[in-house]
């Protein structure tokens, strides 16, 4: 069977995403506790989310967990804001307001956040196969196979 080609592109789930950070951010906001941002920062990385909104929310939950600053709409507000990356991303306030309004359970987000570690590993491997594959076309390596 031939390998027709994957691209990283497939390998995301933006609802996933937002049902994870949605959900990490209701629980921390209500309980006044970042625990349950601790538990899944284990399994998901900034760099696992696809969506560049969803990542950078993710990267300033991290930033207020570090400083022991409990996860709130305000407060990442006011952390996304202090990086100057506010004005970059457009619809990011709506992308907050709906996030603070979305309701799941954090079993929910953890089934989630499985996913998409597992498509996170998957993404990065069809996209080192892609650079192999370029570098593969690339004329002047023929004369070095022998």
């Amino acid at each position: 069977m031939a390998f027709t080609g994957l691209s990283p592109d497939v390998l995301t789930d933006v609802s996933a995403e937002f049902v994870l950070v949605a959900t990490v951010l209701r629980e921390c906001e209500g309980t006044s506790d970042n625990e349950v941002f601790d538990r899944m920062a284990e399994e998901v990385t900034a760099d696992d989310l696809s969506e560049a909104r969803m990542s950078l929310i993710w990267m300033a939950m991290g930033r207020l967990a570090e400083r022991n600053t409990i996860i709130s709409i305000t407060a990442l507000r006011e952390n996304v804001r202090s990086t100057g990356q506010w004005d970059l991303k457009p619809g990011f306030e709506e992308t907050i307001e709906e996030l603070f309004n979305y309701s799941a359970t954090v079993l929910e987000a953890k089934d989630q956040a499985g996913a998409l570690r597992r498509l996170a590993g998957r993404r990065r491997l069809a996209e080192a196969g892609k650079a192999i594959m370029d570098m593969a076309k690339q004329p002047g390596h023929d004369d070095k196979l022998s």
